[in-house]
């Protein structure tokens, strides 16, 4: 628990959250706007993907690594 709230001291994020609000740049409602936006985005997100086809099993190590592209050496 320590750790997590020295963790949560030191998180740079949190930080420049309350930066902003310090220079009313924004404030703590904008900030939940935002966080509701994303919710929904992921919500959506995850609909869509749960409703994707499976790939085809033959198509598994497709695109695993980079393929093409400029040659170094």
């Amino acid at each position: 628990v320590e750790e997590k709230n020295a963790d949560k001291e030191n998180d740079c994020n949190l930080k420049f959250k309350q930066y902003l609000i310090d220079q009313s740049l924004v404030d703590e409602t904008w900030f939940e706007s935002i966080e509701k936006e994303n919710q929904q985005w992921v919500h959506q997100a995850t609909k869509e993907a749960e409703a994707a086809p499976y790939p085809d099993p033959s198509e598994t190590y497709l695109h695993v690594y980079e393929e093409g592209g400029r040659q170094h050496g």
